[in-house]
């Protein structure tokens, strides 16, 4: 599980790195671009690789993968940075990101409760989950009511409606 948390990070640097890539380097044809912030990540990757695998197994891969994917989003970020403010995306995903590491809080509680996987797996997944939730809810209702506002109402229009012959609201 340690190894497990050390590469988590993995999942943003790769999907901002793919976002770059498919949003604003590809469609623009910038496709020396990214054959460059490609290569140097995979020549990242190898020597520390190479450098560290003997010594640290894989927790040395894990150090040379999260080197080379940073690299690749750096290189990527430097290409389109007149065009994509990164920077204020950073710092909105930040939020996100505390919040998700809250869901540790309860995660390390329910270890103790229970030592059957399957269990832990399940209330795991449910109470961080609703925290998770519960949390972004509260954070966008009170500082970003404008994205609150759409979500709520897309969400309203998936409840069903009933209606009479009318066509107007039915209230039984």
């Amino acid at each position: 599980v340690p190894l497990l948390m050390t590469v988590a990070p993995l999942v943003l640097l790769t999907g901002y790195s793919d976002l770059i890539r498919n949003v604003f380097l590809l469609p623009q044809y910038k496709d020396r671009e990214y054959m460059i912030a490609l290569a140097a990540g995979a020549g990242a990757n190898f020597l520390i690789n190479f450098a560290l695998i003997p010594r640290m197994k894989s927790t040395g891969a894990v150090i040379g993968t999260l080197a080379a994917e940073f690299l690749v989003l750096a290189i990527q970020t430097a290409f389109v940075q007149r065009e994509f403010r990164v920077i204020r995306y950073l710092r909105k995903t930040v939020v996100y990101c505390i919040l998700g590491a809250l869901i540790l809080i309860p995660c390390r509680g329910i270890r103790e409760i229970t030592e059957n996987l399957t269990a832990r797996v399940i209330l795991d997944v449910a109470a961080g989950g609703m925290l998770y939730s519960g949390c972004v809810f509260l954070y966008l209702r009170q500082f970003e009511k404008t994205v609150f506002a759409t979500i709520s109402s897309q969400m309203l229009r998936m409840i069903p409606c009933r209606t009479g012959r009318d066509g107007r609201k039915d209230d039984r």
